[in-house]
């Protein structure tokens, strides 16, 4: 039989060769090398070819040490490294992976022992090994493990011929309380008091006072579980269940409800779906472009911003000290102007959406197009007042579910704004997402800032409203240009090369912006008086040089007309006939002004009941469990009411232990024990 040994172990069997002169030999075909199946062995050298019978005479005839044998018995063992990866379970964990790989390691010479492949083995004395028992007793001789050991795991293997049962496998006690099931009435006691303090040591307190009562009733003498044995009790719910009974809903669902995913990505077409948010961007800047605040002042701006679904382009980005349906009608324009309009606007509860979304047929990812179509006169059909800007674009208008962030694909890139823009201004500006985040940087710049406005120095370090918008436009260009999606249908391309992809510029249809401009008009109903009308502490009367308009403002003296006014532009307004699609009156000058220039039902539907299925099954299960328990104020009522007289702590009635048995479900009653397995059987309710 051949034996292949590492160049140290051959170097010791020939006489503790030098290395040189092994390998000088190994050059010269004096001595027969290859590179081990094992990688971790390098390069092997025949040492010799005997016969099996014959082997150990190769092994330890000069009285070598026992160290010297082993490892030389494992050596030639086979290729263990190999064997191991080829056997071991894909399904074991790490931890057993590594459980199994230690005792085949113990075990690989008896293996090899059993199949032929481990020669005879020489004692010091001279004495040759050739039975299992004294393989065993051997390596035990060499202190990596006890005679026990070896025949457990030889055993546990079937012999080296599986091993699987090397493997410790789960513990059965795993995720179980035994204190639950010695008793039964504990487990209820301890969720109800956890969840009204949500402290343990109160829950030990609450125990302990109990113990031996009505609610506890286990004997006196017996000693009460102390906090670890209550920890364990509460650590078997699921976290889940357990957040569901101690945290708002809104919370709960946004750490454990499923998520509500609204037709985003390969689902829609481009111009299908915009969704459109406001957000505040944590950057303080100094105020040189906004009249709404005071000059100089340091100001946060609000983005308003529309996003196409399916091609992930910012079509609009408007900034404002203050958001509102004007910041909305300018994004709006925005993004009709480049890529036309939209069949659907998907966006949130707020004022300033509904307003624009007024009168707005509600719209479906599967809704048609919609076109919008002139008058007779082919002229712009302008509604009355009470219709909103998307009612008088043909718009559709669709509200995400109140209080679910997830359910606007625009969240998603308000957060990577985040982390990727506002983050650079950090020695300029930068608050934080919230107070406790802000930096020292940002209060030092903060009150350098103040004396540049009270005039004590020549320059801020805040960066101005003017400089960081432009930066957020190139940013947002690299966006749009170059970053790269890899989900929903992107397949690793930019916004724009989709939406080139999908919606060449040739067929993009750009509607007549100017025709379109009243739309995104502000509608006010004022009634006329001396042929003027008043808006914002400002009166406008017909324009110098229409004359038609004059007269039709002096015929609707003291009656109530429609004035749309350009939010852009306060100086110049038209003026309508209060009613739908009312004609043209007159264009109107300011007088102080004009010198200053989706998703379907369904599929939302069936993930609420989903969300609310959860949320009833995880209150039913933490009701199982505290049914027939009073409340910790209860007890505390009755333990003030046992101090007044002799006969009133008589007069209180404390649940008989029976009937609390009695009183809760056979999930709990029956399994008397408090483990995960209780909640799933508890069924998912519509």
């Amino acid at each position: 039989m051949k034996i292949w040994l590492s160049s140290r172990r051959y170097r010791e069997q020939t006489g503790d060769m030098p290395k040189s002169t092994l390998a000088r030999k190994a050059k010269r075909g004096e001595v027969t090398t290859r590179e081990s199946p094992i990688k971790s062995r390098g390069r092997e050298y025949l040492l010799e070819t005997v016969e099996a019978g014959d082997a150990g005479a190769s092994l330890c005839t000069d009285g070598s040490s026992l160290k010297k044998n082993l490892h030389n018995a494992l050596a030639l063992a086979g290729a263990q490294g190999e064997l191991l990866d080829a056997q071991m379970p894909i399904h074991f964990t790490s931890e057993q992976q590594a459980r199994a790989k230690e005792g085949a390691k113990l075990l690989a010479p008896l293996i090899a022992f059993s199949e032929g492949r481990l020669p005879a083995v020489r004692l010091e004395n001279g004495r040759e090994i050739r039975s299992q028992t004294g393989v065993i007793k051997w390596l035990a001789s060499q202190g990596h493990a006890s005679e026990t050991k070896l025949r457990r795991l030889w055993k546990r293997s079937e012999e080296g011929k599986n091993l699987d049962g090397l493997a410790r496998p789960p513990r059965k006690d795993r995720n179980r309380s035994r204190v639950s099931e010695k008793y039964p009435l504990l487990p209820g006691f301890v969720v109800k008091k956890w969840t009204e303090t949500e402290n343990i040591s109160f829950v030990e307190d609450a125990v302990e006072r109990e113990w031996g009562g009505p609610l506890l009733p286990y004997g006196k003498n017996l000693k009460p579980p102390r906090y670890g044995a209550i920890h364990r009790i509460i650590e078997s719910i699921p976290k889940a269940v357990r957040d569901c009974a101690t945290l708002p809903k809104q919370k709960w669902e946004a750490s454990h409800a499923p998520y509500i995913v609204t037709g985003r990505g390969q689902y829609t077409r481009p111009l299908q779906v915009w969704v459109s948010d406001h957000r505040l961007y944590d950057v303080l800047l100094d105020n040189d472009c906004f009249p709404y605040a005071p000059a100089h002042a340091a100001i946060r701006l609000w983005e308003t911003c529309i996003q196409d679904m399916r091609t992930r382009v910012i079509v609009g980005s408007v900034w404002n000290v203050t958001p509102s349906w004007r910041t909305i009608a300018s994004a709006l324009h925005q993004g009709i102007s480049r890529f036309g309009q939209p069949e659907i606007f998907y966006v949130d509860n707020g004022r300033d959406f509904r307003k624009i979304g007024a009168g707005a047929e509600r719209g479906s990812l599967l809704a048609e197009t919609t076109v919008l179509e002139l008058d007779e006169d082919g002229r712009v059909p302008l509604s009355s007042e009470t219709q909103g800007l998307l009612a008088r674009l043909g718009v559709k208008v669709s509200y995400c579910i109140p209080r679910h962030p997830q359910s606007k694909q625009i969240e998603a890139f308000f957060s990577y704004v985040a982390k990727r823009f506002d983050r650079i201004f950090f020695r300029r500006g930068y608050t934080g997402s919230k107070p406790s985040l802000r930096s020292d940087f940002c209060a030092e710049a903060e009150k350098e800032h103040k004396k540049f406005v009270a005039g004590k120095c020549q320059t801020t370090p805040l960066v101005g409203a003017k400089q960081f918008i432009a930066l957020h436009a190139q940013w947002l260009k690299e966006y749009n240009e170059t970053h790269a999606h890899s989900g929903c249908g992107m397949h690793g391309k930019t916004p724009m090369m989709v939406m080139d992809e999908l919606l060449p510029v040739a067929q993009r249809q750009i509607p007549d912006m100017l025709a379109l401009a009243p739309l995104f008009w502000d509608v006010q109903p004022r009634k006329v008086s001396n042929c003027k009308i008043q808006i914002n502490n400002a009166t406008y009367s017909a324009a110098p040089d229409d004359a038609d308009g004059q007269g039709n403002m002096y015929l609707a003296n003291e009656t109530t007309i429609a004035v749309h006014l350009d939010p852009n532009d306060l100086a110049y307004a038209l003026a309508f006939e209060d009613a739908p699609n009312g004609r043209l009156l007159a264009r109107l000058v300011s007088d102080e002004l004009a010198a200053q220039a989706p998703i379907t039902a369904e599929h939302v539907g069936a993930k609420a009941r989903e969300r609310a299925g959860l949320r009833k099954a995880s209150m039913k299960a933490m009701a199982a469990l505290t049914d027939g328990v009073p409340a910790e104020i209860e007890l505390m009522e009755a333990r003030a009411t046992g101090t007044d007289g002799a006969g009133a702590a008589s007069a209180v009635s404390y649940p008989s232990p029976r009937r609390l048995i009695a009183a809760q479900p056979a999930i709990v009653s029956d399994a008397v024990k408090l483990d995960r397995g209780i909640f799933d059987k508890i069924e998912l309710e519509d």
